[in-house]
């Protein structure tokens, strides 16, 4: 006799990714000359998957984190972005709410 076995679930990527704008902006982060990761780059906002964390759970983490946004969600993913054919990270579209204005600070 065979038995049936769920599919394993896909792989998911090492990072989670926000891409936040309202037309025509977008927002995005300066990164530090001394940050570990694209030192003096301009970056969308995220980061690494901690854990047993799931990309959105992550991005939802990273958002209150970097933004202090809370529950504004994972958004809609939209691009997955792959390495040397290596799944390396989710990019998520997120729209500001109504009102919300981007506000640049240094």
């Amino acid at each position: 006799l065979h038995s049936l076995r769920p599919l394993p679930s896909p792989p998911s990527p090492p990072y989670a990714c926000a891409i936040i704008h309202r037309p025509p902006l977008i927002l995005l982060e300066a990164r530090p000359p001394t940050a570990a990761l694209a030192a003096g780059k301009l970056t969308c906002f995220g980061g690494h998957v901690e854990g047993s964390e799931t990309p959105e759970e992550a991005l939802e983490r990273e958002l209150e984190e970097e933004l202090g946004w809370r529950g504004a969600g994972a958004g809609e993913r939209k691009v997955e972005l792959s390495v040397n054919g290596d799944l390396t990270a989710y990019f998520y579209e997120l729209k500001p709410r109504d009102g919300a204005e981007f506000v640049y600070e240094e």
